[in-house]
């Protein structure tokens, strides 16, 4: 009977397959741990009878250093995909601090009738699901959400280097299929983090390796970092002097600003043209003068180091201009203009008077 429960048996409404660690009952194929399969193996050999704890630690185990917890847990997955209760079971049945009884009954796959075995497709979802794939890929999808969402807030106030959060986006997408690769691979026992052991009889030398494997893939990560920031390219700097023009005051009684908005735009398209410049929108700065903001305000929300405000006033034929340049830093005025303002300044009125 025992001999022939490994090749698979019958448990109530569930096909046993230990081989493949399957459960295949009326909601589709399901897979436990191995070592879970390998306790209901036994309480199967002894079905009805009494098993104590100990003895199944002993059988399982194989008298490795395990605590109740871990008994216990295999238990608990056991209950769970035979969707048992331990109140009222159907299948396991616990007798209080002596051991368990598998009380459904018990049929060797050679003595029952031949069933559809599950497609290759049904115990990988089976597999996925044991080995909890998708509680990590969710977990690490909602992890890696969050941490990218506080790295756009809180560093552009800390003195990273430029480039990143780019950074950090690449590492976590770079980062999801080796938690999966890893969920599938690894499983965490009493004794830390393990191989788990479907993978390690499949593949046996990878049991002495696989450490070693990740110590190489966190040094390829550290060494793939290193090399984004020191190889990438410098961050453009825009050496052009920042400069807003704000509209000219009229000076001259009862006037309408006609002429000295005339001025104000023909300067700030003049000034445009000059390379060594970048000069601001005239709608920004028409916009921030009528709000009545002080002169290093409007400097900052323009994002600008120089201010060239000016008047003026037309009187008996006589035009007369004035113009100064403030270093917003300093909140300073420059009385001596310098060449390229007065170039401008002066191409503009000539300008104006020919027209």
């Amino acid at each position: 009977m025992a001999r022939g429960l490994h090749a698979g048996f019958l448990l109530g409404d569930f096909r046993i397959t230990p081989a493949r660690c399957e459960l295949a009952g009326p909601d589709g194929i399901r897979s436990v741990h191995p070592r879970a399969m390998e306790v209901l193996l036994y309480l199967a050999e002894h079905a009805g009878a009494l098993v104590a704890r100990d003895t199944l630690r002993e059988k399982v185990w194989g008298g490795a250093a395990v605590t109740e917890e871990t008994l216990t847990r295999s238990i608990g997955e056991l209950r769970h995909e035979l969707g048992d209760s331990p109140d009222r079971p159907r299948y396991i049945q616990t007798v209080p601090r002596r051991g368990y009884r598998l009380i459904a009954p018990v049929t060797a796959l050679e003595d029952a009738p031949r069933s559809p075995s599950a497609s290759p497709a049904q115990r990988f979802l089976g597999e996925l699901k044991r080995r909890k794939v998708f509680r990590v890929t969710a977990a690490y999808a909602v992890v890696a959400w969050l941490l990218l969402q506080i790295a756009d807030v809180t560093l552009d106030a800390l003195p990273v280097p430029e480039g990143s959060m780019t950074l950090l986006v690449i590492l976590a997408a770079m980062g999801f299929p080796i938690a999966v690769v890893l969920a599938w691979a690894l499983e965490i026992t009493d004794q830390g983090v393990e191989l788990d052991p479907v993978t390690a009889s499949r593949w046996p030398r990878l049991a002495g390796l696989w450490r070693y494997l990740l110590g190489g893939m966190a040094l390829a990560g550290i060494a793939g970092v290193t090399a984004y920031l020191v190889t990438r390219p410098p961050p453009i700097v825009d050496s052009r002097y920042p400069i807003a023009v704000l509209p000219f005051d009229d000076l001259t009684p009862a006037a309408d600003n006609a002429f000295c908005d005339g001025l104000t735009e023909e300067l700030t398209n003049y000034l445009a043209k000059i390379r060594e410049l970048r000069v601001a929108s005239r709608t920004s700065t028409t916009a921030l003068k009528m709000l009545g903001l002080p002169i290093p305000d409007i400097a900052e929300r323009l994002k600008v180091d120089y201010v060239l405000e000016g008047s003026c006033r037309s009187e008996e034929g006589a035009l007369r201009v004035t113009a100064q340049l403030i270093k917003a830093a300093e909140d300073s005025t420059k009385r001596l203009l310098p060449s390229f303002l007065m170039m401008a300044l002066s191409k503009t009125l000539v300008d104006f008077s020919v027209c």
